[in-house]
């Protein structure tokens, strides 16, 4: 009741939002929806309209069994592939003036709604099939749900009476004019339609968006993650996944059992007559639905107690779901850099739990989950070269790299942008005002905006003044392979001999060095230290590089600290100040990151491409001038006993007979 009496009190702006949500979010990605109803929220408390603190259109429109229901039929349970789940239902209710149009490049709506409609009979339509408008008014006219998919950028102009809902009453009969006024059918008011498309980012015009409700159910890191964490339970722990599902099954349905109970005790309570004490019929009634519910609490109080642990036990694998989950997203972000770059993630789904099933066991589980991050890792970086250019392949290891830092925290976001954006951040006023003479202007307001916003840089161009010579030194060296300019220093050929450093630091630095396995006689020169200083953040011990870092250049003047760069700030520097050895320091950020493997594209392999195919996944080579692969192939089916079976066919006019042949035979 106390809940009931607040929930009142924001009624009006709660369902004022809903309403807005609805309307306008639907197009939008996770990230924009969330910054959206911020800005909404915002507003609404300066305009003093009370709103509930934890509004979301879940909370509002959905209860806890449709989720749970929804979860069964493979909907990703992060918040916002269920804000869509609300809104494809508030699309598709009778009251709504559009249709549902959801951008689904991964198939998860697809997949969702053809389980959630299957027992009504779910009709799935092909956008370009010729018999569209035919099968559309038997749907229509039986009341069955359809479902359009591989809708492109435009829409048919037949559809348009359907997708304006524009039904009108004829001798009593509600009809719709699909195809033209002579063709009206009979419309049933049970008739659903949703559409899909498989565009990642579709243009719409406005006349396309006024006629349907745009929903993005484009994969969330969130939900993947989540799909990711089931893949790898179930080929390693089966029987935990196994009891995860028949408890989310009991439990649902125990909740869903137990609504309607506690509904048909209020209907019995609305209907009965005259004095209630006085109905004994009712009162058994009551008495047996109130001690089946009761039953029904506990059964779901225990299976909520066996779902945590089983939840608990589940998470000791979610490090390598997240990695599954950040490697699909980068290769999914390829398509940007050639459109041929294009992965599904049914295929990533295949990839992934091959891999896995695939990774030998181990006795101690970390280790075998360190195993399972690396081969997943690798496997999937070699399979993913083999579809690239030579030229893209350098990028892919970098982005791998570059992801899996910025997930564990060793490349932060300002670090990420920077390099992304470092020419809109830096400001022109900087380009004028350049006091050293051998660095061009536009290269100092990068300075500038790198001191600006990273905050390992500040005193960079400070030092750059106080110490030009050594700098310039550096930035102009032929060579990458150059340190950094060395602490106290004006020129770059005093780093050679040892360091030096007060003893009480020196004794603390020998025991760090020690016990991570470096030789501490005699000294080490700066030059060493670079390179130790490279082994521990390559090892993830970016903490333990600092401390060892600042007790070596600590009292050495000037400058110590840039020897405590981390490889993807050195990528930064190099950016700002050597632009032309830039591919150099990502390389030495991937080997030192991830390993030599990834610095070396893997070699074209015709039995592992092979392997990866089947009946329905065909290999397509694509030639450059002069390459032939016939020769390869055709020596690859010699030593695997395939030469009968290997057909050649050249396509070419009236070759289609001679290709279904060779198919038919295999």
């Amino acid at each position: 009741l106390l809940q009931m009496e607040a929930a009142q009190g924001t009624l009006v702006g709660d369902v004022f939002l809903v309403a807005a949500g609805v309307g306008y979010l639907g197009a939008f990605t996770a990230p924009f929806r969330r910054r959206l109803t911020s800005q909404w929220a915002e507003l609404c408390a300066t305009h003093a309209v009370a709103i509930s603190p934890d509004w979301s259109l879940v909370r509002t429109l959905a209860t806890p069994l449709q989720l749970q229901e929804w979860a069964l039929l493979t909907l990703p349970t992060d918040s916002n592939s269920q804000d869509n789940a609300v809104l494809v239902t508030s699309c598709t209710a009778s009251a709504s003036k559009r249709w549902p149009l959801m951008i689904d490049p991964q198939g998860q709506a697809l997949r969702w709604i053809s389980k959630m409609e299957a027992q009504e009979g779910l009709k799935v339509l092909k956008a370009w099939d010729h018999n569209l408008l035919r099968s559309l008014e038997v749907c229509i006219r039986n009341g069955t749900p359809a479902l359009l998919e591989g809708v492109g950028e435009t829409l048919d102009a037949s559809l348009e009476p359907l997708l304006l809902k524009q039904v009108y009453t004829a001798n009593g009969r509600s009809l719709i004019a699909l195809g033209g006024p002579d063709t009206a059918v009979d419309y049933d008011p049970h008739f659903r339609f949703y559409m899909t498309t498989k565009l990642p980012n579709p243009r719409y015009l406005p006349d396309v968006c006024i006629k349907v409700a745009l929903i993005n159910f484009t994969v969330t890191m969130q939900g993947l993650e989540e799909q990711m964490l089931g893949e790898v339970v179930a080929i390693e722990r089966a029987e935990l996944e196994q009891s995860r599902n028949k408890v989310v099954q009991s439990v649902a349905s125990d909740k869903k059992v137990l609504k309607n109970y506690e509904d048909g005790i209020l209907r019995d309570l609305e209907a009965a007559e005259g004095n209630v004490l006085d109905n004994e019929r009712l009162i058994e009634s009551l008495k047996k639905a109130h001690s089946t519910s009761e039953i029904l609490s506990r059964r779901l109080e225990e299976a909520e107690e066996q779902s945590q642990s089983i939840t608990q036990a589940r998470l000791a694998y979610q490090p390598v779901a997240t990695r599954g989950a950040l490697l699909y997203f980068v290769i999914a972000d390829l398509a940007a850099v050639d459109p041929m770059y294009q992965y599904s993630l049914d295929y990533f789904k295949r990839l992934f739990q091959h891999i896995v099933a695939q990774t030998p066991p181990h006795e101690a589980f970390g280790e075998h989950l360190q195993a399972l991050l690396d081969r997943i890792t690798e496997e999937v970086y070699k399979t993913v070269c083999h579809g690239l250019f030579k030229k893209d392949k350098a990028l892919l290891s970098f982005l791998f790299a570059a992801q899996t830092g910025r997930q564990a925290g060793a490349v932060s976001e300002a670090e990420w942008q920077f390099l992304l954006r470092s020419g809109l951040m830096a400001r022109p006023q900087d380009e004028a005002d350049t006091p050293l003479r051998w660095l061009e202007g536009k290269r100092w307001a990068l300075v500038c905006a790198l001191e600006r916003h990273i905050q390992a840089f500040a005193g960079l161009a400070e030092d750059l003044v106080q110490r030009p010579r050594v700098w310039q030194q550096w930035a102009q060296a032929q060579t990458y392979d150059v340190g950094l300019p060395p602490p106290g220093s004006d020129t770059l050929e005093r780093p050679l001999g040892p360091v030096s450093c007060p003893e009480d630091a020196w004794s603390e630095c020998c025991a760090i060095l020690e016990a991570e396995g470096f030789p501490t006689q005699p000294r080490p020169s700066v030059r060493d230290v670079r390179e130790i200083l490279h082994s521990l953040q390559g090892r993830g011990k970016f903490a333990v590089a600092a401390q060892v870092g600042h007790l070596l250049q600590g009292g050495e003047g000037s400058g110590a600290h840039w020897l405590e760069l981390t490889l993807f700030q050195r990528c930064l520097l190099v950016l700002v100040l050597r632009p032309a050895f830039l591919s150099y320091a990502a390389t030495d950020f991937v080997q030192w990151s991830l390993g030599a493997a990834f610095t070396e594209p893997p070699p074209f392999d015709i039995a592992k491409s092979t392997a990866d195919a089947t009946a329905e996944t065909p290999v397509i080579f694509i030639l450059s001038p002069g390459a032939d692969p016939f020769t390869p192939l055709l020596k690859f089916a010699e030593s695997r006993g395939y030469r009968n079976r290997l057909h050649v066919v050249s396509l070419g006019q009236g070759q289609g007979a001679n290709a279904r042949q060779a198919v038919e035979l295999g």
